[in-house]
């Protein structure tokens, strides 16, 4: 039967919540039908029974990395995909993920600062300059529920901010009082 915007979706049914890079949660899906009629969208809660409230921005893909830096990182969370069109929605059964960070980004490439002498960039007066390149690697382990294999990009172009140390020497220690 051939599906229309006249007829609601059909359930998806989720393939994969990958979770443990830097409180990002990728979800993926699948649509169950070949037929495109439907926007989908992730909700997720605390609770198995919850109101199921908090949700994704709306996307016809079948994949998308939830920011979830702002959630409890220690709590279990319950994930849910909802497709919708005009004539109705179907949603998926929930699958279970902890949002516990499992790895960590590597390091920052190709660093500069202005202000010094040699430094590769112009001067800015009374101001740093920094530039540097964001990390392409991570050492941890993600996994992924109720299966599959983490791929990294979608993680790695999540790393939202960094923290920036500065000091007076060489090799200074990295802490509280030097950011």
């Amino acid at each position: 039967m051939i599906q229309t915007e006249d007829q609601p979706p059909t359930a998806p049914t989720i393939t994969s919540v990958c979770v443990g890079f830097c409180g990002v949660a990728v979800v993926t899906w699948d649509p169950n039908t070949s037929q495109q009629n439907a926007n989908y969208v992730v909700v997720y809660d605390t609770n198995a029974n919850g109101s199921f409230s908090k949700s994704s921005a709306s996307t016809i893909g079948n994949s998308i990395a939830l920011d979830m830096t702002q959630e409890d990182r220690t709590a279990t969370y319950y994930f849910k995909v909802r497709a919708y069109n005009s004539a109705g929605s179907a949603e998926s059964p929930s699958v279970t993920a902890s949002i516990r960070n499992s790895t960590t980004p590597g390091m920052v490439t190709n660093f500069y600062a202005s202000g010094g002498a040699g430094s590769p960039l112009p001067a800015i007066a009374g101001r740093v300059h920094l530039q540097f390149s964001a990390p392409s690697t991570y050492t941890g382990t993600p996994t992924c529920q109720p299966g599959g294999t983490p791929s990294s990009s979608p993680y790695m172009r999540e790393i939202r901010g960094f923290r920036i140390y500065r000091g007076t020497t060489p090799g200074f220690s990295a802490d509280a009082s030097s950011m």
